[in-house]
């Protein structure tokens, strides 16, 4: 992960709330809780989470998806580098009583493979893009060896589709943000991934099937992004 990234997520406002802290809104404005909520259960559907289900949310930021799927599983760890945003999620889980999330501060890519329990499911949302391309290999080998004792589920969400750029900055005043923010390497996107890409990459990692999933219209940013679904 690019030092631009790492200090963006390290220097974050934790003074607003949860969706504006991790940069999911749309023109500014965080996604309302009724949409979101409605994001989680079609995501839960996905994933076929159960209260049998032990969780590994790698990214997980301040708990915004930790917190509510908390509440329909057995167990989640939950992994991300940034101090600030681990300190909102703590506070959270200590306010709401929640005593199913263990918290672990560390990098993803360089977190050891050893001293985790049996996973049914690994979950990234909104955070592929903020790895390089060598990332993306490493972490999908990862998620794989984390999985391959239980046959268990490696769930991407909200992958910007490169091939669905110009329908996102789809005006010459967006086109100039982002060829600006490319020059200055300040993106406010990150990595864009072509899906056939990732498809071949979870072949490579060892993954048993890897489905393409197209976004429901009502969804957040469902006009440039999908999710993925790898099984082992």
């Amino acid at each position: 992960m690019s030092n631009y990234w790492r200090d963006l997520w390290n220097e974050v406002s934790t003074d607003t709330d949860l969706q504006s802290q991790v940069g999911r809104t749309v023109r500014k404005q965080p996604v309302s809780d009724d949409l979101f909520l409605k994001t989680v259960d079609w995501v839960a559907e996905e994933m076929q989470l159960n209260e049998a289900s032990s969780v590994l949310e790698l990214c997980c930021g301040n708990g915004v998806w930790t917190l509510p799927l908390s509440k329909r599983v057995k167990q989640i760890t939950a992994v991300d580098f940034s101090k600030p945003l681990l300190g909102v999620l703590a506070a959270e889980l200590a306010r709401q009583n929640i005593t199913n999330v263990t918290v672990k501060m560390e990098d993803v890519v360089a977190m050891a493979l050893d001293g985790h329990p049996p996973y049914t499911h690994v979950f990234l949302y909104f955070a592929l893009q903020h790895f390089s391309e060598r990332e993306t290999v490493l972490l999908f080998e990862k998620a794989h060896a984390l999985l391959k004792h239980t046959g268990g589920m490696f769930y991407i969400g909200g992958i910007p589709d490169r091939l669905k750029l110009w329908d996102f900055a789809n005006t010459r005043e967006y086109e100039k943000i982002y060829f600006d923010e490319v020059k200055h390497e300040t993106p406010s996107i990150g990595t864009w991934f072509i899906q056939e890409d990732l498809v071949r990459l979870a072949d490579y990692a060892g993954f048993s099937s890897c489905e393409r999933i197209a976004l429901p219209g009502w969804q957040m940013n469902s006009h440039f992004r999908f999710d993925l679904k790898l099984q082992v």
